[in-house]
């Protein structure tokens, strides 16, 4: 047999799965997380593994247990400096020195944290892609990207390889762009996320969740994005 094989113990794992599915499913700082008795029926797998992966998430920072209360989703706050390529990303119309790889695309069942945000009348899907950027050739940050499929229907996925969003929303679609929200926090990545930007599952990278806005003060997009180490950024944290 040739090739490596992952040895990381199955606790681990299916810590790193839990993760995904947080950044995935949209939770926020101080939403509750599911019951334990819910992961071992996800997983399949045993209430001690399960424990014991919870008890590495507390460690790494990414949620905590409240007595009589159950899993909530922590969030570390992080300040970032304003010269960094972070902030006019993706919006800005200088994008010679940034390029991208798309992972993955899907059309998805809007996850039920995310309804909230989107507010459809009747549309029930998203566009989902999983994006890799690179800034002067170094891996930037992977990405997690929500696209509002009622506001941008029959969007051509691979036109977001080379052309801002911003730009495919106001020119393809005639609509007009006010605001971003953005907060930052600090997470662990996951083996797959630490092997795409150069990393190690025990490094703490600065992670944003952002909510682009129309002028009608409609939500377009909802991405969650994880910058490698190489960035220039610099953050504290407040536990």
């Amino acid at each position: 047999m040739t090739g490596k094989q992952t040895a990381l113990p199955l606790y681990l794992q299916i810590a790193a799965k839990i993760k995904e599915q947080i950044e995935r499913e949209g939770y926020r700082a101080g939403d509750r997380l599911p019951f334990e008795n819910w992961f071992v029926e996800h997983y399949q797998v045993s209430r001690v593994t399960i424990r014991k992966s919870i008890d590495q998430l507390i460690s790494d920072g990414i949620i905590e247990r409240r007595p009589y209360h159950g899993l909530y989703v922590l969030k570390k706050e992080a300040t970032i400096h304003s010269d960094s390529p972070i902030y006019s990303f993706g919006f800005s119309e200088d994008q010679s020195e940034v390029t991208s790889k798309i992972l993955s695309f899907e059309i998805l069942d809007i996850p039920d944290r995310l309804k909230e945000i989107f507010h459809y009348k009747k549309e029930r899907k998203v566009y989902f892609i999983h994006i890799l950027r690179y800034y002067q050739g170094a891996p930037l940050t992977i990405q997690a990207i929500y696209l509002n499929k009622e506001l941008l229907p029959d969007l051509d996925i691979f036109s977001l390889k080379d052309t801002p969003l911003y730009e495919i929303i106001e020119k393809t679609y005639n609509l007009s762009i006010h605001h971003l929200s953005v907060s930052m926090s600090v997470s662990s990545p996951t083996p797959e996320q630490a092997e795409w930007l150069g990393a190690s599952p025990a490094d703490s990278l600065l992670q944003a969740r952002d909510t682009l806005y129309l002028s009608d003060n409609r939500a377009v997009r909802y991405a969650v994005s994880l910058y490698a180490k190489s960035v220039n950024y610099s953050y504290t944290v407040n536990k």
